[in-house]
């Protein structure tokens, strides 16, 4: 087990880098619940067409990950509204349901509107989300990554956006980073992608942090944001 310096701050108290994540994931659920996305497409169209509202218990918002990511933004979606739930490689407690294993993931997956990961990158997740796994997203869903860029297969992502199967997707992060000019997610009409900023870590913040944890070693206090090395997070 080693330490980690920039984790998650206590339950109930996160810090600024988790509440911007929590805002990196409220904002395109919301734009897209709105339909926002679709009256920015008839505004340079010149087209005035009311869309009907939708009911949020209609836009369940699935999270793939249980973990201290996970937290703040389920807790930042269910304060607006929205059904949230998990899945994790092991069953946690939360204030959501909680999915587990292969047949868990395919049921997140096929009752979300919008999916969220927020998982860390290891040789059981890379690629996760594939073609299939994306398939059996419903057809106009959403997907948002804001953890890491291997999560996801980028060819099955881009081929279900240009199928139409997925609306749209937020993308904080890609497989190679930074990503190039050249890279298709930056000319996609579907793809928001912004530059591994949704947590920034502030600098003082962080220092804080870690004056605290080391305090609380040599008091032999109990640290959190530790890491399994053999897990990889």
């Amino acid at each position: 087990m080693t330490l980690c310096w920039d984790c998650a701050s206590p339950p109930g108290c996160p810090s600024t880098a988790w509440k911007t994540l929590a805002w990196a994931c409220r904002w395109p659920s919301t734009r897209w619940y709105r339909q926002f996305d679709r009256y920015a497409t008839q505004a340079a169209q010149g087209q005035w067409i009311p869309q009907p509202p939708a009911a949020k218990a209609e836009w369940s918002i699935g999270l793939l990950g249980n973990g201290v990511l996970a937290q703040p933004v389920g807790q930042a979606l269910r304060q607006l509204g929205f059904p949230v739930a998990a899945w994790s490689r092991t069953a946690k407690p939360a204030p959501w349901p909680v999915h587990t294993g292969d047949d868990g993931l395919q049921d997140l997956l096929r009752r979300s509107r919008v999916v969220i990961a927020l998982l860390p990158l290891t040789p059981a997740t890379q690629a996760l989300i594939n073609a299939e796994r994306l398939a059996w997203m419903p057809t106009g869903s959403y997907f948002i990554n804001l953890a890491r860029g291997g999560l996801v297969d980028e060819a099955a992502l881009l081929a279900a956006l240009d199928s139409g199967h997925l609306a749209g997707a937020a993308l904080d992060v890609c497989a190679t980073e930074p990503a190039g000019p050249e890279h298709p997610f930056w000319r996609h009409c579907a793809i928001q992608l912004t530059p591994h900023i949704a947590a920034s870590t502030l600098r003082d913040e962080s220092v804080d942090q870690i004056v605290q944890r080391l305090q609380s070693l040599r008091a032999g206090r109990v640290v959190g944001g530790r890491v399994d090395t053999d897990r990889g997070y």
